[in-house]
């Protein structure tokens, strides 16, 4: 267990990771495989941010601007204050990610 009991009266946030801080595209092309699922179209960057102003407005659609805005932004992770503090290990998002049938 990576909680020993000394570390039990830590507070802080943690942005876990494995180490390995996959793209957008690695996870979509994941997901497609383990689904047995076709690559999603790429459209243009200006149609995706005009599906999100529609979604904006009309609350009932899926695809609001934030949501492209989450897309196409580079995240940045780093459980470097984890694995020191609480000593965090983790296992592959990518070897051990798994869609629930």
């Amino acid at each position: 267990d990576f909680l020993e009991s000394a570390n039990l009266d830590l507070n802080g946030t943690y942005n876990l990771t494995d180490g390995y801080h996959p793209s957008f595209k690695e996870l979509e092309q994941l997901i497609c495989r383990q689904l047995g699922k076709r690559k999603p179209y790429i459209i243009p960057l200006e149609l995706a941010r005009l599906i999100g102003k529609i979604g904006d407005i009309f609350h009932f659609f899926p695809v609001k601007s934030k949501t492209i805005d989450k897309m196409i932004k580079e995240l940045t992770f780093d459980d470097t204050k984890a694995r020191k503090e609480i000593n965090w290990k983790a296992q592959s998002v990518l070897e051990n990610f798994k869609l629930r049938n």
